[in-house]
């Protein structure tokens, strides 16, 4: 039986740019490209991935559209989500990143553990794409995969 908070195990039947559909007799559900994987950047578009079998965390249902939607990142052991493990870390403890993505002010940073994390707060007057920076977590959910941390220090510059 289908039903949020169950693992589902399908085969990829159909992907797109925003996501894929997980296939089984019983159900199809639908899992957006950002719920694929704790750490990397990943599309589903990838071919590789037709017919594969993945296990997916169910975690709601669209009664418009009729639709399960869910997780594969989720259905994942705890020790594999690295934003579990910030949440252990003390606040003014000090972490190593990499600045990832800069536009319109918004800076995101990868961790060496790697998370990705919104820069909420910087000390650091000008920073560029593949600094290397000191941050402190400022906020961490580690159900939803989302980080925000504060840049403390200019550690390395970008060549």
């Amino acid at each position: 039986m289908i039903e949020v908070g169950n693992i589902f195990e399908g085969r990829v039947g159909r992907i797109e740019s925003y996501g894929a559909f997980i296939c089984s007799d019983e159900a199809e559900v639908f899992v957006h490209s950002n719920e694929w994987s704790w750490t990397e950047s990943y599309s589903p578009r990838e071919p590789s991935l037709l017919n594969r079998v993945v296990r997916v965390l169910i975690t709601g249902w669209h009664p418009e559209k009729k639709q399960w939607f869910g997780s594969v990142r989720r259905a994942e052991p705890p020790e594999s989500n690295p934003y579990l493990a910030l949440t252990r870390v003390a606040g003014d403890e000090r972490l190593p990143a990499t600045v990832d993505f800069m536009i319109a002010g918004d800076c995101m940073v990868r961790l060496d553990n790697g998370a990705v994390g919104h820069v909420r707060r910087s000390t650091v007057p000008m920073l560029s794409i593949g600094d290397r920076v000191d941050v402190t977590v400022a906020d961490v959910d580690p159900v939803l995969g989302r980080l925000y941390v504060n840049a403390e220090e200019l550690i390395q510059p970008n060549a």
